[in-house]
């Protein structure tokens, strides 16, 4: 870098030694020579990046999405191992799959978290799918768009996404 930094100095001296020569013969060549190329030279190494384009996609919220998508997915392995272990308690204390009355609760606690880490989990995938896919579009030219529902229901879940590229 330096050695080409010293060529392009040692050009436009010459190219200035040249100038002021001709301009003290009298000669009128100067009129019709092109002017000398300025010398810009590197910027320094310390030098601040240029600035980013501001054209440029940010990729915050897909990266915010695949962490929520992890966040969920920890979620969901939890309440799956309390539920799991919930039921091991009770296949324990329950003899052909009838429990007694008294361990209703330890049942029900156990079907919640069951149902919970079961949502968590098609959360998770849903938030992680989206984030990844807007990694992979952000390049493009339109402004990609997503979105997430879910409808909760006794019997089912609903879950709908809608992405524009």
């Amino acid at each position: 870098m330096e050695i080409h930094i010293k060529q392009l100095q040692e050009r436009a001296k010459k190219q200035e030694s040249s100038a002021e020569a001709q301009t003290r013969g009298g000669t009128s060549q100067k009129a019709n020579k092109p002017p000398a190329e300025p010398v810009n030279p590197a910027p320094a190494q310390g030098a601040a990046p240029a600035e980013p384009d501001k054209h440029q996609k940010s990729q915050l919220p897909a990266w915010l999405l695949v962490g929520a998508g992890g966040a969920l997915g920890a979620g969901a392995l939890v309440t799956g191992l309390m539920s799991h272990s919930k039921f091991q308690d009770l296949e324990s204390k329950c003899t052909n799959n009838v429990c007694p009355s008294d361990l209703r609760s330890e049942r029900d606690q156990g079907k919640t978290l069951a149902v919970v880490s079961t949502v968590l989990t098609v959360a998770a995938v849903a938030s992680a799918g989206v984030g990844v896919t807007l990694l992979f579009v952000s390049g493009g030219e339109g402004k990609p768009e997503a979105r997430v529902g879910a409808i909760f229901q006794p019997d089912r879940l609903m879950l709908a996404t809608d992405i524009k590229f």
